[in-house]
């Protein structure tokens, strides 16, 4: 699977696939689920990178985002679902979906969207991480 990035008036998303197709939600869930397991497999916590994203812009009125404490209960899958579910469900994401569902990873300049593969370099040097992938969207003052 490979990463792609969808981009829009400076906001972000991203999505894994096999190779390049019409985006569908599962394609952006699976990469969300890749990234909560890579914060995990480096040490980090992605319920408080959530947390920090939330405190930040990030709005969700329907989903209770979890907080474990401890290492064994942050791998828990029911509290990584809760935690996907969350991400999914908060407005941005949807609002942000909306504008690239059923779109191939390509540009489309007459829509101002900018997609395609994510350089593996840029993976391989840890710029790809859920801390960014959530900051990407939540427009920033002025946009």
């Amino acid at each position: 699977m490979t990463f792609y990035s969808y981009s829009r008036l400076g906001l972000s998303l991203l999505a894994m696939m096999k190779e390049p197709q019409p985006l569908q939600e599962w394609m952006v869930e699976r990469a969300m689920e890749e990234l909560i397991d890579q914060a995990l497999d480096e040490g980090d916590n992605p319920y408080q990178m959530a947390q920090i994203a939330e405190e930040n812009g990030l709005h969700n009125n329907w989903t209770f985002l979890p907080h474990p404490s401890d290492e064994e209960a942050m791998e828990d899958e029911d509290n990584k679902a809760r935690l996907l579910e969350w991400i999914m469900t908060t407005e941005e994401m949807k609002e942000v979906m909306s504008w690239f569902l059923n779109k191939m990873p390509q540009d489309d300049p007459q829509l101002g969207i900018s997609a395609g593969e994510v350089p593996q370099d840029y993976i391989e040097d840890g710029g790809l991480n859920l801390q960014s992938t959530l900051f990407d969207l939540v427009p920033m003052e002025g946009d």
